[in-house]
């Protein structure tokens, strides 16, 4: 999708990441991420949006 950022699993379960790209196609990704996929469970989706400041070269998963 061309965005950048990070994502990482918290020891509560929860997924926890930061976006940055355009706004219509993070809109995109957090539909995707309510649709969740056959081996999850999606229960709710939290977003707090901020002002886009480039300050990612990539996507990392970070542990």
């Amino acid at each position: 999708m061309g965005l950048t950022g990070w994502v990482r699993n918290t020891p509560d379960g929860a997924v926890e990441m930061t976006v940055e790209g355009p706004h219509g196609i993070i809109e995109s990704f957090r539909k995707e991420l309510c649709t969740g996929n056959p081996w999850a469970s999606v229960r709710d989706v939290n977003i707090r949006w901020e002002r886009y400041c480039g300050e990612f070269n990539g996507f990392d998963i970070r542990v």
